[in-house]
């Protein structure tokens, strides 16, 4: 992004450390598994 001049600011644009869920149970694992390949809405579209 910096180098294509879109970011400008000396700060990463990239949260640092991120939001943390863990996930203790098999059912807490198989939710977030379904939701990664399942409910992150539509498929993106081919880019060239």
């Amino acid at each position: 992004m910096r180098e294509d001049d879109l970011w400008q600011a000396c700060h990463s644009p990239w949260v640092d450390r991120g939001s943390k869920r863990y996930l203790w149970t098999e059912r807490s694992l198989a939710l977030a598994i379904e939701y990664v390949l399942h409910g992150q809405g539509d498929e993106l579209p081919e880019f060239d």
